[in-house]
């Protein structure tokens, strides 16, 4: 038996999204926060801003919430992959992935 070829993708893919996520939230969060609003430290000011940063902040929480729902997917998914496989059905998952 030897390890579980599906089981080290899934935990990149896991991996992978979390980075990524909590980076572009944290960039669309800031761009947001610098756009419409009141006060001087706004880049770009007027109702069409104000929308825009609406937009970008709905945006945001959609994406999140999607990305969540993904991972726990991926969650479920790790959690029914046995740690080791056979030698055939790792060549056979690694033929699949090609």
């Amino acid at each position: 038996m030897i390890d579980n070829p599906r089981l080290t993708d899934l935990r990149s893919l896991r991996t992978y999204l979390s980075t990524h996520t909590s980076a572009m939230e944290g960039t669309l969060r800031r761009a947001a926060s610098a756009i419409g609003g009141k006060g001087d430290d706004q880049s770009w000011v007027g109702p069409a801003a104000n929308r825009w940063r609406t937009d970008a902040n709905g945006k945001r929480t959609h994406v999140k919430a999607e990305v969540d729902r993904l991972i726990s997917e991926v969650d479920r998914a790790i959690a029914g992959c046995p740690a080791k496989v056979t030698v055939n059905e790792a060549k056979l998952y690694d033929a699949d992935r090609d």
